[in-house]
């Protein structure tokens, strides 16, 4: 279960992703994006799940 919060939403608003009205499903599809652009360019395996708390940590301060 993902955090989806509004730190999150913040946090990839900072980044430059903007959601339809805050859906949950486009919320999703961008964290799966970051994970496979995280093991295109970093080489790490950082799962959704890490992506999604990593989101959520960082409150927005993009």
């Amino acid at each position: 279960m993902a955090v989806y919060d509004r730190y999150a939403l913040a946090s990839l608003h900072g980044l430059g992703f903007h959601l339809r009205a805050n859906y949950y499903g486009d919320y999703m599809e961008i964290v799966e994006s970051l994970v496979e652009q995280s093991q295109e360019f970093v080489g790490s395996a950082w799962t959704a799940r890490d992506i999604d708390k990593a989101l959520s940590m960082m409150k927005g301060s993009v």
